[in-house]
């Protein structure tokens, strides 16, 4: 080889040399380093970790954060459109998520109040964040053993344990108050339904109105408060029963019963303010119900009155040969007038006249009589 192709070779080393030794100084003056790929070798053995990018339609870059790593579990993320990176904070909890609060990507402990997705664990949210659902026209349903337990139906219907077996129960726990429907709504049962334990009905309630099933309130140890307008059964297709063998049925106030009510057992009306109240009234001292005829309401009426008796009693008389009786209420031509005496011997009494627009008559005596004259007198029936 010739001298001059030898060193020519040399001078070319030495250029290649020099710039390997430059690079380091160009990368610090930003000088751009194509590559088709980039090889990373292990810090040891001969393994290594190949950067490789895929065909793009158009350069882009990335542009890697100024601040290090804040943690383990930290995740680069785009903060604009631009290829600017940005670092996410490191998770401070188990199972924490991701979620975009508008600005950047940040991990979000489930069981704080900041969380918008709902956690197994439950959610310390406040009142206007506690939503559950859609905000579109979808059904949401509730599942347990893959059974539909609630429905919640996208306008606004919700089902419980509609289409699969399996007991609800609605406050279960002493002292709950349970509120179903609103002044404006209606609330429909259908079905068997027991309600056990104090339990108040407040407004116009209707209970089994179109059913077919039998309609039981009160069971052995509860309290049933029922409070206003209340229809029980009102389409007369079933079986109305209220209270619970051996049971306690106590109303408070006035109960009102529309239709024939029949009663099985002692009626009893305790103690001295409980009167027997017939068309309004409760009657005088002495009085019986007296029946005013198919579909009317039986009357009270004094007892003599009750069994046609108008009137009887009983007067003196001295050395008379007749008397005027007096203040017969209702007096009519067909009442029948009965007299007797109990004095002297061999004089009789009859019914001489009436008077019936005073109510008088007058008993005539067949001779001078002095003694006691009984009468009665007895309404035709």
């Amino acid at each position: 080889m010739r001298s001059t192709t030898l060193l020519a070779h040399l001078w070319r080393v030495s250029i290649l040399a020099v710039a390997l030794l430059a690079l380091p100084q160009l990368a610090s003056a930003q000088l751009p380093l194509e590559t088709k790929s980039l090889k990373i070798q292990a810090t040891t053995g001969t393994n290594t970790v190949t950067l490789t990018a895929s065909t793009v339609t158009t350069p882009y870059a990335l542009n890697y954060p100024a601040t290090g790593s804040p943690g383990g579990g930290a995740f680069l993320f785009a903060t604009n459109g631009t290829g600017d990176l940005g670092w996410t904070n490191a998770p401070t909890a188990d199972q924490t998520t991701l979620f975009w609060n508008g600005t950047s990507v940040v991990w979000v402990d489930p069981n704080s109040a900041n969380n918008p997705n709902w956690s197994l664990k439950g959610n310390a949210l406040a009142d206007d964040l506690g939503k559950l659902g859609t905000t579109t026209a979808f059904n949401v349903s509730i599942v347990t053993n893959n059974v539909t337990r609630i429905a919640l139906d996208k306008g606004g219907d919700v089902t419980i344990s509609g289409a699969a077996a399996g007991n609800t129960t609605i406050g279960s726990f002493a002292g709950n108050d349970v509120t179903i429907g609103n002044a404006t709504g209606d609330v429909g049962i259908t079905g068997t339904t027991a309600i056990t334990g104090a339990t108040s009905v407040t407004g116009a309630t209707n209970i089994n109105t179109t059913g077919t099933a039998a309609t039981s309130i009160g069971a052995a140890g509860g309290t049933t408060t029922i409070t206003g307008t209340t229809n029980i059964n009102n389409a007369a297709i079933a079986t109305t029963n209220i209270g619970f063998a051996g049971g306690t049925l106590t109303t408070a106030g006035a109960l009102g019963h529309t239709g024939t009510s029949s009663f099985t057992g002692a009626v009893t009306l305790a103690g001295a303010s409980s009167p027997l109240v017939a068309n309004t009234g409760a009657g005088t001292a002495g009085d019986v119900l007296v029946s005013d005829g198919a579909a009317n309401t039986p009357q009270w009426q004094n007892l003599n009155n009750a069994i046609g008796i108008r009137k009887a009693g009983h007067t003196t008389v001295t050395s008379a040969t007749s008397i005027t009786v007096t203040a017969v209420t209702g007096l009519t031509i067909s009442d029948a007038i009965i007299v007797t005496i109990e004095g002297s011997v061999g004089v009789t009494a009859s019914v001489f006249s009436r008077n019936t627009t005073t109510g008088e008559f007058v008993v005539r005596f067949s001779g001078e009589y002095t003694g006691e004259l009984n009468f009665m007198v007895i309404k035709q029936l």
